[in-house]
């Protein structure tokens, strides 16, 4: 069990790392116990290293019943707080960071059948974080020439209104 999971709501625009077509085509694929381990792959993903995208299908008590996602040589865990939402809204699509340095954007659905039960579908947003992170050196650049500017603007004016007179 990974300890002190840390959960935020992310824009939608951030989500999109996320298939949600993949996930809602595993979804209806889940009707009998013996299909979680089809639709599940078995190449193990590390979450804290990977930019390959994982599933987890838990059952109805939020038990993990099989998972493609690894950290620190375990399944990661998600808060019980996580299915209840789920349980009254459908789904949730949220940033989870399970541990410093790791988050992934993902999206969690109920599944109903027989054996109903969730599946959570990520994706590390590393990626995202540093096109982020490029992008603000790219405003703090621009505001730093706009800050220059200015100043030589204002040195230039200055220098013109306050010529001595002769």
């Amino acid at each position: 069990m990974i300890p002190k999971s840390k959960w935020l709501k992310m824009p939608r625009q951030s989500l999109q790392v996320v298939s949600r077509s993949k996930l809602s085509c595993q979804q209806r694929r889940l009707i009998l116990p013996q299909q979680v381990q089809i639709i599940v792959p078995t190449e193990k993903v590390d979450i804290a290293k990977s930019l390959a995208p994982y599933i987890t299908v838990f059952d109805a008590t939020g038990k993990t019943i099989a998972s493609s996602a690894q950290l620190n040589g375990q399944i990661p865990t998600i808060p019980s707080g996580v299915f209840d939402y789920v349980r009254q809204h459908g789904e949730d699509r949220i940033t989870w960071q399970p541990q410093p340095g790791v988050r992934s954007a993902v999206v969690v659905t109920q599944f109903q059948g027989p054996n109903s039960g969730f599946v959570l579908a990520g994706r590390s947003l590393r990626e995202v974080e540093i096109r982020e992170d490029d992008i603000l050196h790219i405003v703090e650049l621009g505001w730093l020439a706009m800050l220059l500017v200015s100043l030589l603007a204002t040195a230039i004016i200055f220098k013109v209104l306050w010529r001595p007179s002769h």
